[in-house]
């Protein structure tokens, strides 16, 4: 079975997945659109609506396994990269 390692980079316009081999070739790539609404409390500021931009990173991961054919069991690695803070993942267990 071959390995994949999939990247989320969460910019500040959009989110994208993209797949890698292991060996550093991009296989796939899917993204979307996001938009960030200033708090009005906060001037010059961004309020982030993380259950509907979880989603479009959510959309992305299976747009790019289904663009792939790539079976999500073939994912070695999760990395990620973002535009200001970091992004940690947890799975059910913590």
């Amino acid at each position: 079975m071959r390995k994949y390692l999939l990247a989320l980079d969460a910019g500040t316009g959009s989110i994208r997945a993209v797949l890698f081999s292991v060996d550093g070739e991009q296989v796939g790539v899917a993204q979307r659109e996001w938009e960030h609404h200033e708090d009005p409390r906060w001037p010059g500021s961004m309020d982030f609506d993380w259950v509907a931009d979880w989603q479009l990173a959510l959309d992305c991961i299976k747009e790019v396994l289904a663009k792939t054919s790539i079976d999500p069991k073939e994912i070695a690695g999760i990395s990620t990269t973002c535009m200001r803070e970091g992004i940690l993942l947890y799975d059910q267990d913590g």
